[in-house]
């Protein structure tokens, strides 16, 4: 995944939006604008865990949004019920979220 969101002003226009979607383990923020190569942004706080399952989680998630094909700029935040959760699950509800 190439196209990330890096800049704070990015993120603070996504937020400002207030457009996000939930689900049991994800909420997304997404843009409204539609673009050729989308900037995405996957956020997991310390709350979901130590290092490695955040970075195990956030892996996951870069997997499953490299099969989706989405449009918009987005940033996904990782809840704590992911933690234990089977890749399937996972997939189901983010493919849901960004549809």
């Amino acid at each position: 995944m190439k196209h990330t969101l890096k800049r704070q002003s990015d993120f603070q226009t996504i937020y400002s939006l207030r457009r996000f979607t939930d689900s049991k383990y994800f909420r997304v923020y997404k843009d409204s604008n539609k673009t050729s190569k989308p900037l995405t942004a996957i956020v997991a706080s310390k709350k979901v865990g130590n290092a490695v399952t955040r970075n195990f989680l956030k892996r996951r998630v870069r997997h499953i949004l490299q099969n989706t094909n989405h449009q918009t700029n987005c940033i996904v935040i990782i809840k704590t019920s992911a933690q234990h959760s089977e890749f399937s699950n996972l997939k189901d509800s983010l493919t849901k979220l960004l549809t």
